[in-house]
């Protein structure tokens, strides 16, 4: 009786020490990928919403037969995309960052 209760505590013991490994390898593979792969999605997001606004601030300041009326109104919609882009860049800049500091406080 007291080898089949050894003998189930030392199965147990083994499936935690391979759930232990399994996330240890997690931790020093797997989760530095993802951030890195989140940090890239990121920086390519950055890329795109700095090209966009160009692209808006040219069209703002080609000549063009427009009213000043409907100028007016395209630098205000371009002034809000231009601020919520900075709010969402912020945002999950912030987010990797909280990542970074739980990955190296598991360190």
């Amino acid at each position: 009786m007291q080898d089949e209760k050894l003998a189930e505590q030392h199965s147990v013991l083994q499936r935690l020490e391979g759930e232990v490994n399994r996330m240890r390898e997690f931790q020093t593979v797997q989760l530095p990928k993802m951030v890195a792969q989140r940090r890239a999605t990121q920086v390519d997001l950055g890329r795109r919403a700095l090209e966009v606004m160009r692209r808006l601030e040219m069209q703002r300041q080609q000549p063009t037969t427009q009213s000043s009326r409907d100028l007016q109104m395209l630098g205000e919609r371009v002034d809000q995309a231009a601020q919520m882009l900075s709010t969402q860049l912020q945002r999950r800049l912030q987010r990797l960052e909280e990542l970074m500091g739980e990955l190296r406080m598991q360190d």
